[in-house]
């Protein structure tokens, strides 16, 4: 992003809500940050958003002309040199938390060099291996060759092969021809998903042009088994799009992903593939993902920021941290849906992906398709959006809204699911979990056409629905027999598509499904806007006798929304249902709105309630700093100012989301209540600097709450949360002013006063020469006296001598000291402040 270090360079965030994020995680397996500084460490946000998807991060060394040049030699001058080197990277690594490292050189090196370097690589790639198990990897840029020349070789030659093979991969230079892949293919071996065939979004000088078409460009790559690297995956919020994109850079993004999504889904030989038959490779470690899976939909930006559908802040805000799991959002339609069964005699119509970008109210008068689902900023429970599915369906039809595919293994003690969504209109709302046992292809993992591998496809999983509305319907099984039922379906193949085994509250042991109220599972006692009162929590159970029953692991490998038009369960759930909604005879269209809130899979404790966070531990308050407002006239409260503060803590041992911090001032040496705190912003680290906050006149203390939010997206109560309380009772004021006779004065923080007339420090009572508004202005200003910029402007000698109208030597304390003018002082004729001047006898 234009050399990198924007917005996202901010730990605590910034407020530019428009800054680029990047929310199509399920495409790549690898997030390079890169700029042009020697050496770049990726920003905290886009450390934590990768890892949030499961997708690593690597950091990236680059040298480029004379200074390179001198860099390189300085780092790779001797073994031990390039040892060092190697040593630092992998601590920098391991201190900032991400997997790795892009070696970009791109200058010449001498040729005596070279060994140096490849012992650096190596040296590299093992400590990297060391930092982070089983997840590391070392990249080589195509540039420099083995005997030292800048040459760039758009394929896999013997002049880039020994750096390849000092690595873990190489990502080839983007200038190569529709025919290269296949010759790389043949030089890599069975290392071929270790090459990355480089494709410049800008289009300079790549395959098939860059911009929309990069697809074209990772087909021809994944074809032969290659790896695919794209440089500058932020052109569509940076680059000349073209006259017929999109206004809105978030459209043009959705547009660009698609064309890579379709490359990888279109049942190529990817890398994916290949890990799967077998081959070597350290391209693809596998999945990331553990519970609890946790969504808010936020995009890490947001206009507002919500949590429990109460309005924390309306300040437009930009937090890479905060980004949750982002969703598919592809949307398909099936026609002919019966009351039961598998639907194995519907149409289904696939209408596309989803959209990332914001949709608005006046989006639903411009459907294309009868169903459509995208984030929304409008509405949201938690975060900054919710997903928003809207359209109109027909009785019998059924939309697929696709949200997730992680990929993760479920524990056989069972696992608890909660949805908080909110239903207008008639339409029946589901939950799909998609199912499959230990050996299959893990979810979005295509298998190609003819390969030789043994792993089960996913058409031979199991489809678990969860009702919350709770019908009563016939054909619902008994806990016992659905358990019998998911077990017969996770071991056989179905052509028609995944066995569908439907669980409603009368098949779930122990802990049944049911709806809890607006804020019963997410207790805190914030202030601010009430919960719009039709949000919907529901809770669910899958007991071990679901999922052992199995016989073997059993992984998640996809969560979907099932829509149901002309549901009779529709009408128990939707807000807005009314008499006059259609019946489910009725071949009326049934328009409808769906908000989904957030959405949590997490390991169940049989009998308990979701578990919410632990406290926070060994909070402080540091640096604590007052500032008082320019401009008040009641010196005895000084009419309030600015505070600034470092609060740091210890986050509990099981982890946490972020970190939700509170605030209350108090005029007692009781201390504020929580239902008096006001909210002050979230960290995602353990420390939070906090500055510019507005302090009240007359007040004793301030209080500062740490309220956790766990990695469930459940936070603890407030009342029940570690506080801070910091007491402000006869502490110095940094900065204060006061207005006098003489206009709008600054005042030094020392208590000592002059004895007499205009005794000061610095200058001589008849030195004193008044100039004009503007010298004053100006000359304040030069002397850095931003709060008192109309203060009067006097001649300064150059020594401190005793004054005039003083009665001690010392100097005082006070500069431009406030106290009574003599009576011999008379007015003169100069106007404005400061214009007087002394009678001629002393």
């Amino acid at each position: 992003m234009a050399g990198g270090y924007g917005e996202d360079r901010l730990v605590q965030g910034g407020s530019d809500s428009g800054f680029y994020v990047l929310r199509h995680w399920a495409c790549l397996d690898t997030f390079v940050y890169f700029s042009h500084h020697l050496v770049t460490i990726p920003p905290p946000g886009w450390i934590d958003a990768a890892h949030t998807h499961g997708v690593r991060v690597l950091g990236t060394l680059i040298t480029e002309w004379e200074a390179g040049a001198a860099a390189c030699a300085e780092l790779f001058g001797s073994p031990e040199a390039a040892a060092d080197a190697a040593e630092a990277l992998a601590r920098i690594a391991a201190c900032y938390g991400f997997e790795g490292w892009l070696i970009n050189i791109e200058n010449e090196v001498p040729p005596g060099h070279i060994p140096n370097l490849l012992h650096f690589l190596r040296v590299l790639t093992q400590r990297m291996r060391e930092v982070a198990p089983g997840w590391s990897q070392v990249v080589w840029y195509d540039a420099v060759t083995t005997d030292g020349k800048l040459q760039w070789q758009n394929a896999l030659t013997p002049l880039n092969r020994p750096f390849f093979d000092a690595c873990d991969g190489l990502w080839v230079n983007y200038t190569w021809q529709e025919d290269t892949p296949a010759v790389v293919k043949q030089e890599a071996g069975e290392r071929a998903a270790d090459v990355f065939m480089g494709v410049d979004c800008f289009g300079r000088g790549t395959f098939a042009g860059g911009g929309f078409s990069c697809g074209a460009a990772l087909r021809a790559s994944l074809e032969q088994g290659l790896s695919a690297a794209l440089f500058a995956v932020g052109w569509p919020y940076e680059g000349d799009c073209g006259p017929d994109a999109p206004a809105c850079w978030r459209q043009r993004d959705d547009r660009f992903w698609a064309g890579i999504e379709q490359a990888w889904r279109r049942g190529l030989p990817t890398c994916r593939g290949a890990c799967a038959a077998g081959t070597a490779s350290s391209a693809l470690p596998g999945p990331r993902l553990q519970l609890p899976l946790y969504s808010n939909f936020c995009g890490g930006s947001g206009r507002a920021l919500f949590r429990a559908g109460r309005q924390l802040s309306a300040q437009p805000w930009y937090n890479l941290s905060l980004q949750a799991p982002q969703p598919l959002l592809a949307v398909k339609l099936q026609s002919g849906i019966s009351g039961s069964g598998n639907g194995s005699d519907s149409v289904t119509t696939d209408l596309g992906a989803g959209s990332s970008s914001v949709c608005s109210d006046e989006d639903a008068g411009q459907v294309h398709c009868p169903v459509r689902a995208a984030l929304c900023e409008e509405r949201a429970y938690s975060g900054s959006s919710s997903v928003r599915v809207h359209g109109s369906l027909r009785p019998g039809e059924r939309a697929t809204v696709q949200l997730f595919e992680p990929a993760v293994e479920l524990p056989a003690e069972g696992v608890s699911v909660r949805l908080t969504a909110s239903l207008a209109g008639s339409v029946g709302l589901r939950l799909a979990l998609r199912l499959a046992p230990a050996g299959s292809t893990p979810a979005g993992e295509a298998v190609p056409a003819g390969s030789s591998s043994g792993a089960k496809q996913h058409d031979s999983a199991a489809m678990i629905v969860l009702n919350p509305l709770f019908s009563a319907a016939a054909g619902k099984a008994a806990a016992a027999d659905a358990a019998q039922a998911l077990d017969a379906a996770l071991a056989t193949d179905s052509p028609g598509g995944p066995p569908q085994v439907e669980l409603s509250a009368s098949a779930i042991s122990q802990v049944a499904a049911h709806a809890v109220p607006t804020g019963g599972v997410s207790i805190t006692n914030d202030s601010g806007v009430p919960a719009e009162p039709d949000w919907q929590t529901f809770l669910f159970s899958l007991g071990p006798e679901l999922l052992s029953g199995a016989g073997s692991s059993v992984w998640l490998a996809a969560m979907d929304v099932l829509l149901e038009g002309g549901s009779a369960d529709s009408a128990q759930g939707s807000s807005s249902s009314s008499s006059s909604s259609s019946s489910s005879n009725s071949v009326d269209l049934s328009s409808f709105q769906v908000d989904l809130g957030e959405l949590c899979i997490e390991p169940s404790m049989a009998g308990c309630a979701p578990a919410l966070p632990d406290s926070v531990s060994d909070l402080v308050c540091k640096g604590l700093q007052l500032k008082r407002n320019a401009g008040t006239t009641d010196s005895k409260d000084g009419g309030g100012g600015m505070l600034a503060a470092w609060l740091q803590w210890q986050a509990p041992a099981s982890g946490v989301r972020c970190c939700h911090v509170w605030y209350a001032f108090d005029g007692c040496a009781a201390g504020a209540a929580a239902a008096e705190a006001c909210w002050l912003g979230v960290a995602c680290a353990d420390a939070l600097y906090v500055s510019g906050l507005a302090a009240p006149a007359r007040v004793a203390a301030v209080t500062f709450w740490v309220q956790p939010e766990g990695r469930n997206g459940l936070v603890q109560e407030l009342a029940a949360a570690m506080r801070v309380r910091f007491g402000l009772e006869g502490k110095a004021w940094a900065v204060s002013s006061l207005r006098s006779g003489f206009g709008e004065q600054p005042l030094s923080n020392r208590s000592s006063a002059p004895a007499a007339g205009f005794g000061s420090s610095s200058r001589d009572a008849f030195a004193k020469q008044y100039a004009s508004a503007e010298v004053d202005r100006a000359q304040a200003r030069a002397r850095g006296n931003i709060d008192n910029p109309l203060g009067a402007c006097y001649s300064v000698p150059d020594t401190i001598s005793k004054q005039v109208l003083s009665t001690v030597a010392r100097p005082p304390g006070v500069h431009f000291g406030t106290s009574k003018r003599p009576g011999m002082a008379e007015k003169s004729v100069a106007p404005g402040p400061g214009a007087y001047r002394l009678k001629p006898v002393m």
